[in-house]
């Protein structure tokens, strides 16, 4: 006789209607916004040159290598006297998460405000371990969009599609709201250079002068935003015995020790910071303007065409005069955009596109 198999669509159903907790995202939460640049400290002193705007022209630096997109932000924490903000897609239990983390750590220990806003779906250390980098009373962090807690997260991410695999892919990370790191890298020994087998091609730069309070500001409208949940309203706070860098604890081995210090060593001591400490190097200059999406945009229908950042970015390229240049990883134009890209050309304007 044969044996009675279990209906894989019943199966399916039965699992996706089983019980998560719901994702807290009316809990309460304190609003708080960027500081304005405490002159006195090390970053404002050190771009006081661009600080007050009164040229509009901001100063830039380009931070091709992994080492030294790694040695920039852990020297910008070293320097930071008010504030730290950083916003990340991803975040890795490795070493370059490691010594991130110590850095706000050092940080916080010092009275600078560390906030720290992270997306969820490919964020790969777990709440506990976030948990305890957020017991620090100077060191806050939010989840943005996250799936619901209490099961399997892949269950969690499928229960609620729609929602979840909406995501915020926004980089930044900011001292003092006087400089900032903007690009394409996340938290991860691959963007680095880190991961000896594996690295990303990847691009960020450091950025001084008026664009600095628009990537503040951009940063706190997510911070502030309803879909970012502060971390302890997903998991119970740690005791006393588990708080600080989770990542002390998983690196006992005195070889990763040793290679963790050297990572730090290039990288905060590369090339072009060494020119950028010595005041010797001045960096080009320019006008620019910040572009991102509002984290509302997540709330629009799918097919509706509210793209805020798309929209802007078809503006600009039509109001080119001489060139157009885009870098990024993800390269898959519409008709529309291909259109407005020969437009420009064909009105002499420069299209250069650096992609995958």
């Amino acid at each position: 006789m044969p044996r009675a198999g279990i209906p894989v669509a019943p199966a399916l159903a039965a699992l996706l209607l089983s019980a998560c907790a719901p994702v807290p995202f009316d809990v309460p939460r304190t609003v708080s916004v960027a500081s304005p640049p405490d002159r006195s400290a090390t970053i404002p002193a050190a771009a006081e040159p661009w600080l007050d705007g009164s040229s509009g022209r901001s100063a830039f630096v380009p931070l091709a290598q992994g080492e030294e997109a790694l040695g920039a932000r852990l020297r910008l924490m070293e320097e930071a006297g008010r504030s730290i903000d950083a916003q990340y897609f991803l975040l890795k239990p490795d070493l370059s998460m490691g010594l991130i983390a110590d850095g706000m750590i050092r940080a916080a220990d010092r009275g600078v405000r560390v906030r720290l806003l992270i997306d969820d779906v490919f964020t790969t250390v777990g709440d506990r371990d976030l948990a305890r980098l957020n017991a620090h009373p100077n060191i806050e962090l939010r989840i943005f969009n996250p799936v619901a807690r209490g099961g399997p997260g892949w269950l969690a991410f499928l229960r609620d599609y729609p929602r979840t695999n909406r995501r915020m892919h926004n980089k930044a990370f900011i001292a003092d709201n006087a400089m900032a790191v903007l690009g394409g890298r996340n938290i991860a020994d691959e963007y680095f250079a880190v991961e000896q087998e594996i690295e990303f091609a990847d691009f960020d730069i450091a950025v001084v002068g008026p664009v600095v309070p628009q990537v503040s500001e951009s940063f706190d409208l997510y911070w502030n935003s309803r879909l970012s949940v502060p971390v302890e309203a997903l998991t119970p706070p740690p005791d006393a015995t588990g708080t600080g860098n989770p990542w002390d604890i998983q690196v006992t081995d005195p070889a990763t020790l040793a290679r963790a210090r050297e990572v730090y060593d290039d990288s905060v001591d590369s090339p072009i910071l060494r020119r950028l400490r010595s005041r010797t190097w001045q960096p080009p200059e320019g006008t620019a303007v910040l572009t991102a999406d509002p984290p509302a945009k997540l709330s629009y229908p799918t097919g509706s065409g509210l793209n805020p950042l798309y929209r802007q970015l078809l503006a600009r390229i039509d109001a080119a005069r001489r060139e157009v240049i885009l870098i990024t990883p993800y390269f898959v134009p519409d008709r529309d955009f291909v259109s407005r890209l020969a437009a420009a050309r064909a009105r002499g304007v420069r299209v250069i596109v650096i992609t995958n």
